[in-house]
């Protein structure tokens, strides 16, 4: 990955779900974090567990060398996995978010930060109620410099219903067939 970035002199974004306490920091760069409600969160990985097609996604992990999948480690029910979300950490250091990671820790890492000037925070529901104007935020914090006659489009293509519509293309793991239904992925939570 490294030497991946290294070949990049330009200007890149990089989308992680990697908590703040697990990144390197760097004063000059920008670090932008998107908090969404634990219950979408939940909502949203119960969707996803439904949708993932488990045959890929075991050949995915013996590539890796793993044994198990995600699927292997779920309660039965959709009860006993809320539970298991709230009360068990899949890594030592956490206290919830199992089978995965803890939503509450990672939004934490970036909170005690929150003061930074490099560090910009937003919630997902608010950039589904204005998206225009968290775009236009978001591209003043990157210094991104604006072209008022493209953006509606930008914004356009950015929505929640266009990338649905653009769900093959868009859907993370869609190129290795991971989902059932690529469009399902895209789904509001709650």
């Amino acid at each position: 990955m490294h030497a991946i970035l290294a070949a990049q002199p330009y200007r890149r974004i990089l989308k992680t779900h990697t908590p703040l306490d697990g990144l390197h920091w760097h004063p000059e760069s920008r670090y932008l974090f998107v908090a969404r409600d634990p219950r979408d969160v939940f909502i949203s990985m119960m969707n996803h567990q439904e949708n993932i097609d488990t045959e890929i996604e075991r050949a995915m992990a013996a590539e890796m060398g793993k044994t198990k999948i995600v699927m292997d480690m779920l309660a039965a029910t959709e009860e006993e996995r809320l539970r298991d979300w709230l009360t068990k950490g899949f890594f030592e250091w956490e206290r919830d978010g199992y089978p995965y990671w803890s939503v509450l820790h990672h939004g934490e890492t970036f909170w005690k930060h929150k003061d930074k000037e490099n560090i910009l925070l937003l919630h997902f529901s608010q950039m589904k109620e204005d998206l225009n104007g968290n775009m236009s935020q978001i591209a003043k914090f990157l210094n991104i410099e604006v072209n008022e006659k493209f953006f509606p489009s930008l914004v356009k293509a950015a929505g929640f219903e266009a990338m649905k519509k653009n769900a093959n293309n868009l859907a993370l793991g869609a190129d290795f067939k991971l989902w059932r239904n690529n469009t399902k992925f895209f789904s509001s939570g709650t």
